[in-house]
């Protein structure tokens, strides 16, 4: 290889950490290489009201599918009444305004069609969203109830998470250092070490005292030990933390550095890029209008996927080349890299084999001798462009083809003629006869806890787990891609929710204050959750009788919910996450998947084990697993 290439590649290497959020790149499965720069890497990468007697009934059912679509409904019929939700005859309700009148509400007032949508829907207005009263009554009762209510769930806070980092800097045996310095250990995650359930039920009863506020760490200790290891800590009493101790929860607190998610992406790079020759480089933009090095604009990214490293001493890294046009995952290249561990905990890798075209090569040298010899074929692609007519690429998120409706007409939109009907307090939450804890764990997503209807406890914890992804496929890439989602971290991927488009204009917005590995500290996610009320717009229950043994009548129940909602941000795919609360009892968890498909270049070997999506692309198949845990505490913790 030409020698200043190489010195400029490494270097540029060299130069990027493992992380970059200050570019909105997170590290899930790896890095991306992009013409010596690392870039974020995706894959590794009723009826009538009426006084009965009723005993709970629960149902669960849980359907999934290739769209991700979980269903987990909890049902709970309980006696003592219903919900005050009104029954009413044939006669439809009028529309009610803010100020109580029958007269329809204001016309809308558009000023942005992609956000939020500015009303005159109530006599005020924050130029955003209306401001229907907010000192009901029934809010009033909600709010003194919350007040009461010590929440030992609640995330960690700034300050809680930054007295713990100073903490355990100061114990010089941990060695940490900031994390882009690489002599030392680095933290890698702090969130709330939950309090032993025995413990908490005891407090939360009145029978005990309040649980010690912990903290949980996850120490990257590459050069703690003879073996790298991954630490698990807890470390208390907050906030101001005088011990640390390994995590009784985990059967062992000390995990092999090599099952480190991101273990031996850099070492790949580092080790590809000294093999890249000006002959390589040149052979690849004359084939693909673009390259690793010396590319300006046209530079080619290299997503990694690891094999898993539970059944082996070594590691196995594929990377896939990508055009960086919008969006990466949708623009694959026929080119691919397997590099393979040297030996065991070596974090040393060589070239194992390379894919050009659907020809297996040993070596970059050996790649070469045969391009030049015309013994493998000539691929010409061009850098992705707009098609003729259009100002993007496919695939980018702009508006292609004919608009409609020609002229801007809003859309329905919803609204709170008398307030709020839930109340937020430090993440507790009441609605109605609900009340639960809600927090996002950096690690598995969105948890509430503490659920209770009418003053009950029906469970003590409803949480996502993991977000497993299993491919196939005939490349290496995706034949080797099974993915625990949860190893790169959920709930750190969750912010940035939008008004109007991610949730209800008149939604309530709720920050989480998170550590920040890049940045050696603690930082706010704006727009982590939204809460919002909502008319699932399908009755809750209703019946009409129209015969003389009946008689000619209908009754029926509007079903409102209150949704709280997340969306975790994989690279690529966004999971949108709701936990919906009915006033009937009834809890049910739903989980979306959008975003973009992580596909592979086209061939005919591809076709078992996907669809065509574009001339060269193909979707490849795949299966969404979400894993909830629930544990129900219906008449006490024994649920017999």
């Amino acid at each position: 290889m030409d020698g200043e290439e190489d010195e400029s590649l490494s270097r540029l290497v060299a130069e990027h950490p493992y992380s970059d959020e200050e570019d909105g790149h997170n590290y899930r499965n790896g890095h991306a290489f992009n013409g010596g720069r690392l870039l974020s890497n995706r894959r590794h990468g009723g009826a009538p009201k009426r006084t009965s007697h009723r005993v709970p009934i629960l149902t669960i059912a849980l359907t999934t599918s290739v769209l991700a679509n979980v269903l987990l409904v909890i049902l709970l019929y309980k006696g003592g009444g219903t919900a005050s939700t009104p029954s009413f005859d044939l006669a439809s309700e009028t529309p009610v305004s803010c100020d109580h009148k029958s007269a329809s509400p204001a016309p809308l007032q558009r000023t942005n069609y992609n956000s939020s949508l500015t009303a005159a829907l109530c006599p005020e207005t924050d130029g955003n969203v209306p401001l229907c009263p907010t000192d009901h009554k029934n809010l009033q009762k909600l709010r003194a109830e919350a007040k009461k209510y010590k929440n030992i769930f609640e995330d960690l806070s700034v300050t809680e998470i930054q007295a713990v980092y100073d903490y355990l800097r100061k114990e010089q045996r941990l060695g940490i250092r900031p994390y882009d310095d690489e002599s030392g250990n680095h933290i890698f995650s702090i969130e709330l070490h939950v309090p032993n359930k025995s413990a908490a039920l005891l407090f939360l009863q009145g029978r005990g005292p309040r649980p010690p506020r912990e903290a949980q760490v996850v120490l990257e200790q590459p050069q703690a030990w003879a073996t790298p290891v991954v630490q698990e800590l807890v470390i208390g009493p907050l906030p101001h933390p005088t011990y640390h101790k390994p995590n009784p929860r985990r059967s062992s607190s000390n995990v092999p550095y090599r099952f480190h998610p991101t273990y031996g992406i850099h070492a790949a790079y580092r080790s590809l890029a000294r093999q890249m020759n000006v002959a390589f480089n040149t052979i690849i933009r004359e084939s693909y209008g673009a390259s690793f090095v010396n590319c300006q604009h046209r530079c080619l990214v290299l997503l990694s996927q690891k094999t898993s490293s539970a059944y082996s001493d070594r590691t196995l890294i594929v990377l896939t080349a990508y055009y960086p046009s919008d969006f990466v995952t949708i623009n694959p290249l026929d080119l691919m890299f397997v590099m393979k561990e040297t030996g065991k905990d070596s974090n040393q890798f060589r070239l194992d084999s390379m894919e050009y075209g659907g020809q297996t090569f040993h070596s970059i040298d050996a790649f070469v001798r045969a391009y030049r010899r015309r013994a493998t074929p000539r691929i010409r692609r061009t850098f992705p462009k707009p098609v003729p007519g259009e100002t993007s690429n496919p695939g980018t998120m702009d508006m292609r083809g004919q608009k409609f409706p020609e002229t801007f007409q809003e859309g329905s939109r919803q609204f709170e003629p008398e307030g709020k009907r839930y109340i937020v307090e430090n993440q507790h939450i009441r609605y109605m006869k609900w009340s639960f804890n809600l927090r996002m764990s950096m690690a598995s997503g969105p948890q509430v806890w503490d659920v209770r209807w009418a003053g009950e406890r029906i469970a003590y914890e409803i949480s996502l787990q993991d977000v497993a992804v299993i491919y196939a496929g005939a490349n290496p890439t995706t034949f080797y891609a099974h993915l625990s989602d949860s190893a790169f971290g959920l709930g750190d991927k969750a912010y940035g929710l939008v008004p109007g488009v991610d949730c209800p204009d008149h939604a309530t917005f709720l920050s989480v204050p998170v550590y920040n590995k890049t940045k050696n500290g603690p930082i706010t996610h704006p727009n982590t959750f939204c809460v919002f009320e909502h008319n699932n717009g399908v009755p809750l229950r209703r019946h009409r009788s129209d015969d003389a043994a009946n008689g000619r009548n209908y009754g029926g129940l509007v079903d409102r919910v209150l949704i709280v909602r997340t969306v975790l941000v994989e690279y690529n795919y966004d999971y949108i996450f709701d936990i919906v609360f009915h006033l009937n009892g009834a809890v049910e968890v739903t989980s979306h998947a959008t975003g973009y498909v992580m596909s592979q270049h086209y061939s005919t070997a591809e076709k078992p084990f996907g669809f065509r999506i574009h001339e060269d692309a193909v979707g490849s198949i795949h299966h969404h697993l979400m894993n909830f845990k629930i544990d129900l505490d219906i008449l006490g913790t024994e649920n017999r």
